[in-house]
């Protein structure tokens, strides 16, 4: 699957390499996370675990080693059983997951049991935003804050939701129609998910901010608009003041004018075709629990995110 994305030939198993490291000069044993030698000393340098609790920046020039600094000390954290999310814009990172010669492993004085073990090790799973050659993955704005959470700390989880579809449909959230759009998608959003209304997808969402009093008066009161049988009676539809005090709802029209909910539905649906429609629906939505759970039992996550398939 790597080969595919990177179009490079996968390096040789080190399966079926024998410790061919036995006898010779002994192998500095790394009490952390072993990133190298000095170069004026050539003493050992390796960093405890913990270290990684904080940020960190490896800054150089052009060609000075980043990136191998970089894949160096990934695989030492998956040796010490710490998994990665490691983004990657152009394709360096994921070519952790096709291994290395082990004759060229040993020509830079590396150490082959150690990576037979790391390869043992890890779960290396490549990500590819937009494409079904890796993993697809994608972004999914619609997903409900949980629903454990304490009133205050629910409402600013829907707050965050409600201001990223406001962005998403072009609003400044600190400009005056940002600050009144957002306030009415939390309004459809919080009252649509406790009522069990479809605001679920881009076409949903934009159906009921077009006509909310009429999708919600529609949801709460399904029976006034079945078909009935000749001489059946059907009941009458309330007026939207019924509905608002039978249900503690807000008046949702009155909150944004009917140009703006249009304008706003229209950007919201363009959102359901194209590639928007793979970067938001198409494969696995993004959740770091995920992440750092492994598939199989025992094994280290490595999770590269291939922004390389996201040409814009």
């Amino acid at each position: 699957m790597v080969g595919e994305i990177l179009s490079d030939e996968p390096a040789a198993e080190l399966a079926n390499v024998g410790l061919q490291t036995e006898g010779k000069k002994k192998k500095f044993k790394p009490r952390g996370l072993f990133l190298g030698h000095r170069r004026d000393t050539g003493k050992e340098i390796d960093i405890q675990p913990m270290v990684l609790a904080r940020h960190a920046a490896m800054l150089g020039s052009t060609g000075s080693g980043k990136t191998v600094m970089a894949k160096a000390l990934i695989e030492e954290a998956a040796l010490a059983k710490i998994p990665s999310l490691i983004i990657d814009p152009q394709g360096d990172l994921a070519r952790l997951a096709l291994g290395i010669e082990p004759s060229e492993l040993e020509a830079q004085n590396g150490d082959i049991v150690r990576a037979k073990k790391l390869l043992e090790m890890c779960e290396v799973r490549i990500w590819t935003p937009l494409r079904s050659k890796g993993l697809p993955l994608c972004i999914d704005p619609f997903r409900a804050p949980p629903g454990d959470l304490d009133a205050e700390e629910a409402i600013t989880a829907w707050d965050m939701v409600a201001a990223g579809f406001t962005g998403l449909a072009g609003y400044d959230v600190e400009k005056a129609q940002g600050k009144v759009v957002k306030p009415f998608l939390y309004e459809i959003l919080v009252e649509g998910t406790k009522h069990g209304l479809n605001v679920g997808d881009f076409q949903a969402l934009a159906r009921v901010v077009r006509e909310p009093n009429q999708e919600f008066t529609r949801q709460l009161y399904p029976e006034c608009f079945y078909e009935v049988e000749e001489g059946e009676e059907k009941p009458d539809v309330p007026t939207w003041e019924e509905v608002m005090i039978e249900h503690r709802l807000t008046d949702f029209e009155e909150r944004l004018p009917k140009t703006t909910r249009n304008d706003l539905a229209r950007r919201l649906s363009a959102y359901s075709s194209g590639v928007n429609q793979l970067l938001f629906s198409n494969g696995v939505p993004i959740d770091i629990d995920s992440f750092v759970e492994p598939a199989i039992p025992g094994k280290i996550p490595l999770n590269i995110v291939y922004l390389n398939t996201i040409q814009d």
